[in-house]
């Protein structure tokens, strides 16, 4: 059986979402299943056992470019399909594409275009089950929530990255905290850059021998040069140099990684990386990833949970996290056991 998998659009999503994907191998297990993502995300999928096919959504925007893309989709001759997004737009490609049996949620007013679809959830359990439960709707059998989310990395991979970091600067046999000061969906979900300031400073100076690795994308690279400067502190800013592969094998080197609720939090749970979330607008029970080693840090506002990409007031629930309180976080995970 032929299923192909549209993946959320997200990060942090395409993490929560893999053990629905091994759950639908091991329940189906003959079962070829093939990941429909964007261009940037397949990186997330590589090296997974479950995994058959990762199938990059082609580019082109307008009617014109969803009619290319179900025109190649097709070819697959997928017996069955599966969506993780909620957009009317990804029912309407599986659609084009003549994919039969598709399930997803009844949302978007894409109601009519589903074989079965599943009224959307309203409820306060983890968003990984938000995905297990379409698996368990589909395979019509019931499901287990203890398959892991982890990502695989080839020790190839980890070579090279060693390499890179070594070019860099970086001296590996000495700790490394992996940073990312940012968050894709919005500064409403980002802690203040001069609170992250003082914390690398105060890092730097009662660990001397860490090195600090600031990652995110090209645009934030002067927002983490602004964080990092002024400092006598070893760290260096990645933002920006580094693929998404690269960044998730990177991580993956981090004796602990420092986020806001974000997608390269995720990936450091995927990595098995012990992490340091900062909680604000979004609920950890709901969105924070899965790992045994872990601190979260939240301080619940009266206005939170809020769905703001920008604050409209003062920023109460991130800036209610202080200082002290995410360096004991960050220092009981560098120092050994």
């Amino acid at each position: 059986m032929k299923i192909i998998v549209r993946s959320p659009n997200w990060i942090g999503d395409c993490v929560m979402c893999l053990p629905a994907i091994r759950a639908l191998k091991q329940t189906l297990n003959e079962s070829e299943i093939t990941i429909v993502t964007q261009r940037h995300l397949r990186e997330i999928f590589i090296h997974i056992p479950e995994i058959a096919m990762i199938w990059s959504i082609p580019g082109g925007s307008g009617i014109r470019g969803v009619f290319n893309a179900s025109r190649e989709l097709r070819k697959l001759g997928a017996d069955a399909g599966i969506l993780f997004t909620n957009s009317f737009h990804s029912a309407f490609l599986f659609s084009l594409a003549s994919v039969p049996a598709v399930i997803g949620y009844n949302k978007d007013l894409r109601g009519f275009l589903l074989d079965k679809k599943l009224p959307f959830p309203d409820n306060d359990r983890h968003h990984v089950y938000f995905y297990l439960d379409l698996i368990e709707a589909f395979t019509e059998l019931p499901i287990k929530d203890t398959f892991p989310n982890s990502l695989v990395i080839l020790k190839e991979e980890r070579e090279a990255a060693l390499c890179f970091l070594r070019e860099a600067g970086v001296e590996i046999e000495r700790p490394m905290l992996g940073v990312s000061p940012s968050a894709a969906y919005g500064t409403a979900k980002e802690w203040e850059p001069s609170s992250f300031s003082r914390l690398i400073a105060r890092l730097g100076n009662e660990y001397p021998d860490l090195q600090i690795l600031l990652l995110g994308s090209q645009k934030e690279r002067q927002k983490m040069e602004a964080i990092s400067s002024g400092h006598d502190v070893k760290c260096f800013n990645l933002a920006g140099k580094l693929s998404l592969r690269e960044s998730i094998v990177t991580i993956s080197l981090c004796r602990c990684f420092l986020g806001n609720d974000s997608g390269l939090l995720h990936i450091a749970s995927g990595v098995d990386v012990p992490y340091v979330g900062i909680f604000g607008p979004t609920l950890p029970h709901k969105t924070a990833p899965f790992a045994t080693r872990s601190r979260i840090l939240y301080k619940k506002a009266d206005c939170a949970p809020c769905k703001h990409r920008d604050c409209p007031i003062d920023h109460r629930c991130m800036n209610s996290v202080s200082v002290d309180e995410v360096f004991a976080a960050v220092v009981s995970f560098l120092t050994p056991e």
